[in-house]
């Protein structure tokens, strides 16, 4: 859709502790979505769990053998656990909408809290797939959406223009 992402990560090692990330996609000269804006960029953000592994696109090491191939690509093929969050409308000046897709049926809870860590909204009890849509009373500023489903956390960082 003529859409640019961009992603600048830090991969400082295992077991990935200090790893950054920072994701914005914008429409031309407008930001459609930013993971941690701040002031008139994206800032890195450390990451919450998981670890960043940037590969280079060649390799120093040993050739890959077939038997080495085949178990990766039987890694691959084996069914993983999915824990994805979706905003539209990141930044607005109305209303966030919200999309958590997983594949645990596991009950998500919702908590968005202002940048002084006061709750300002919370839902608990949310399905995997259901559009969830909160925010219109808030006030201009910067919120923390944190979503939690088991073992699984994202946080996301809302702003209201």
């Amino acid at each position: 859709g003529g859409l640019n992402l961009q992603v600048n990560m830090t991969d400082r090692g295992e077991p990935g502790l200090n790893d950054d990330i920072a994701i914005s996609l914008w429409n031309g000269n407008t930001l459609l979505y930013s993971s941690n804006w701040i002031g008139n960029n994206t800032g890195l953000m450390l990451l919450a769990g998981g670890n960043l592994l940037v590969h280079s696109g060649f390799s120093l090491g040993a050739p890959v053998t077939n038997a080495a191939r085949n178990s990766e690509e039987i890694q691959q093929a084996l069914p993983t656990e999915v824990f994805e969050v979706k905003v539209f409308g990141n930044p607005t000046q109305r209303e966030f909408s919200m999309i958590t897709e997983t594949t645990s049926s596991l009950p998500i809870s919702i908590k968005v809290m202002d940048v002084s860590g006061r709750i300002v909204g919370r839902q608990d009890n949310v399905r995997s797939g259901q559009l969830v849509r909160f925010g219109n009373n808030y006030k201009i500023g910067t919120y923390f959406a944190e979503i939690i489903q088991g073992d699984q956390r994202k946080v996301i960082t809302l702003i209201k223009q």
